[in-house]
């Protein structure tokens, strides 16, 4: 291409008439069109070989353990693009709230991960391919299933959790949670206070009450300040379950997708979930004497649950219930038996 267009400089300059140098000048610029596209895909090779974008929405719709899931999805996500080249995983954080903003907008991701409470999940996520959990079916198919979990704890400085009260007990509320219900569930009784998750673990810290209604969140809190604690798991309810569905209707991305989902949920990936302090929902990964994860992970609790395609005005209601029934209206708690699972 170099030595053509040095060609076509000489015959400029060897003929110097106006026309001439008018027709050459024209060719030139032509032929630079022509091979723009080759020159400026050579100054790119990072967009080259990618066949698809496959985008993930990683939505917070509780509190994790000590890292960040989005990032966890991101390692994951760029050591299976080692394995599959020519595909290209993008990671997005949000909240409930700016996920649902951005759907309402028009944006739809290839696959969500997300919590109770998220409306439109409902409506994207599609049947997955060998997988089943209870509280993502419908009709005999699964759209969901979890790739990481939390779990509800009773946190003491010296009581054996046998006086807990509406007095000396505080629920700690972690996003979209059904705390009240944990506890309703795990038999607690009365007009207890509830605070987010923060404030309720330095009301406890401070000595106001003597009871912390809890998460995992908490213990990696308490391990941080080397603050030593008597701990005990809930054992009858836990909505903490950090799910994936795919959404997109492209075949291709469908089943690179459900590649992806399978990979995360391997064993060798599942146990790197304690970089980020959260509990598996299939393997045991915890170990240690004192780690109360460990001790929580070992047991197999029959935990209820709620679907995690309940609508929000539902999830509204449920915790409308919920803390009525707290408070003993009986009422109220035949209702409750409706959304359990």
């Amino acid at each position: 291409m170099v030595n053509f267009l040095n060609h076509i400089l000489r015959a400029a300059k060897k003929y110097r008439t106006g026309i001439f140098c008018g027709i050459l000048i024209f060719i030139l610029l032509f032929s630079l069109l022509a091979v723009y596209p080759a020159l400026t895909s050579r100054r790119t090779p990072q967009a080259q070989g990618y066949e698809g974008v496959v985008r993930i929405w990683q939505i917070d719709s509780f509190e994790g353990g000590k890292g960040s899931r989005a990032a966890f999805l991101n390692r994951a996500a760029r050591n299976f693009e080692k394995e599959h080249p020519g595909i290209l995983f993008i990671v997005s954080s949000h909240s409930a709230e700016s996920a649902q903003n951005s759907y309402l907008s028009g944006d739809v991701p290839d696959i969500i991960s997300y919590g109770n409470g998220i409306e439109f999940a409902a409506e994207l996520a599609v049947p997955l391919k060998n997988c089943f959990f209870p509280f993502a079916k419908s009709d005999g198919k699964t759209y969901a299933t979890p790739w990481c979990r939390g779990q509800y704890f009773l946190f003491s400085k010296d009581g054996d959790f046998s006086d807990m009260d509406a007095n000396n007990t505080v629920l700690s509320q972690s996003g979209l949670a059904q705390t009240q219900l944990a506890a309703y569930l795990e038999g607690l009784r009365g007009d207890l206070e509830i605070k987010e998750s923060i404030d309720a673990y330095q009301d406890f810290l401070s000595g106001k009450y003597q009871y912390l209604f809890g998460s995992q969140r908490d213990i990696w809190r308490f391990a941080a300040r080397d603050i030593e604690v008597k701990v005990r798991e809930v054992q009858s309810f836990c909505d903490l379950w950090q799910y994936i569905s795919i959404c997109s209707s492209d075949k291709g991305k469908r089943d690179i997708s459900e590649d992806f989902i399978q990979y995360l949920l391997s064993e060798s990936v599942q146990k790197q979930l304690v970089q980020i302090g959260m509990l598996s929902p299939n393997y045991k990964i915890y170990s240690g004497v004192n780690n109360f994860l460990q001790t929580a992970e070992k047991k197999t609790y029959a935990f209820q649950g709620i679907s995690v395609f309940i609508s929000r005005s539902g999830w509204d209601d449920l915790k409308e219930y919920a803390g009525s029934a707290l408070k003993g209206d009986e009422s109220c708690a035949k209702k409750l038996q409706n959304y359990l699972l």
